[in-house]
């Protein structure tokens, strides 16, 4: 009796994913993404992860309709104030965001990073949404199916929210994912060689640390404890490569490996 075999070679697919992919413009490292306002046309807007609320710039209500919805207190380096604000439809690369509630305000700081800002999108309309932010790649990449988790390795890390902003445990202290800081800052007295940093809120007193046994080199460290914050300091997505952050499930993983994502435009 003779056998005859037969051998089957089964290759592996690999599916990709379904994401949104949006173009980022990354200016001195900070993300800036082409959002639509009430259905007019794409305008910049600082992506900011340290950012509680959606800021709009007051000159673009010749282009969209307004719906006044409250007044709120802005507080800032010079002082507090109160802004008013309206509600909005937003649109990014074909999701739509809406209704909005978004402070009307000067950005003239803002556009200290880019004269062609015309917004902040904050954490009240990033929280809707699943996300990769990829710098280095100019890209965020939103979450469509909810299977682009399963397909990421890295180092996963609880958020923590501080006044409705993402927050992660570093070295025992809380430092606020803020993609709107281009340094590490912490909020504590520090001494270093001097300097200023560049923020969206302008240049500040503040000096420049080495820490040559962390996995950071440059630290920014205010003069001292400000009145009011409760977390130690901000974390800079720039420094920390791809992330993907999940709203939903209240973490991050810090990626070393992307996916190969079927991105719709």
């Amino acid at each position: 009796m003779r056998y005859h075999w037969c051998f089957v070679l089964i290759w592996p697919v690999c599916q990709a994913v379904a994401a949104v992919e949006v173009p980022l413009t990354v200016v001195r490292g900070f993300p800036l993404v082409r959002v639509s306002v009430g259905g007019g046309p794409p305008h910049l807007f600082l992506l900011d992860t340290g950012a509680a609320s959606t800021l709009v710039d007051p000159a673009l209500a010749t282009t969209a309709e307004w719906i006044h919805s409250g007044e709120v207190e802005v507080v800032t380096a010079t002082g507090k104030s109160a802004a008013p604000m309206v509600r909005v439809d937003l649109e990014m690369a074909g999701v739509a965001f809406g209704p909005v509630d978004a402070v009307r305000a000067d950005l003239a700081a803002v556009r200290r990073v880019d004269r062609r800002i015309r917004g902040i999108l904050g954490q009240n309309v990033l929280q809707r949404m699943n996300y990769v932010l990829d710098l280095d790649a100019r890209r965020l990449l939103i979450e469509e199916a909810g299977d682009l988790e399963a397909e990421l390795s890295g180092p996963r890390q609880t958020v923590e929210w501080i006044r409705g902003r993402p927050a992660i445990r570093i070295q025992g202290m809380r430092l606020v994912l803020d993609t709107g800081a281009s340094h590490i800052v912490l909020f504590r007295p520090g001494t270093g060689v001097g300097g200023t940093m560049h923020t969206v809120n302008g240049a500040g007193g503040i000096s420049l640390q080495k820490r040559g046994q962390t996995r950071f080199s440059d630290v920014a460290v205010l003069a001292g404890r400000q009145p009011g914050r409760v977390e130690d300091g901000l974390l800079p997505a720039s420094v920390l490569g791809p992330i993907y952050v999940n709203n939903v499930l209240s973490y991050v993983v810090f990626i070393r490996d992307l996916p190969r994502v079927s991105a719709r435009e």
